[in-house]
């Protein structure tokens, strides 16, 4: 299933309307805490997934999860297939990821530069 990506300005206006003193950032204390709960009670989150096709006639980049889903966004700029790709998500409040939407992407090298910080 491909998602598409919305921007992050939209999100911060939903959450704002949504949120019922308009904070869009946790309130007083920016902790590492409280930033994870407040993005947590809002559907957000992260995943990591490895590129499988990149389209550049179309701007598209395509990345797969460990358990097979897809996803997909505009922008190729320097994607390759192999590279990792993070994506901060959105839950759309509903259980299933299937209608999750990108909010953001972010190159997140390739696999082999994984292993050679673990040596």
């Amino acid at each position: 299933m491909k998602v598409s990506r919305i921007s992050a300005a939209l999100l911060a206006a939903f959450l704002w309307l949504c949120h019922p003193s308009g904070d869009v950032l946790p309130p007083e204390e920016d902790t590492a805490e409280s930033v994870a709960e407040y993005t947590a009670s809002h559907g957000i989150y992260a995943l990591t997934g490895i590129v499988t096709d990149v389209d550049y006639e179309s701007d598209t980049v395509e990345f797969t999860l460990a358990n097979g889903l897809v996803f997909a966004f505009y922008g190729c700029e320097d994607y390759f297939v192999g590279d990792l790709v993070s994506a901060l998500m959105w839950s759309t409040g509903t259980p299933t990821i299937l209608d999750d939407v990108i909010l953001d992407t972010r190159y997140a090298g390739t696999p082999e530069q994984l292993i050679d910080l673990g040596k």
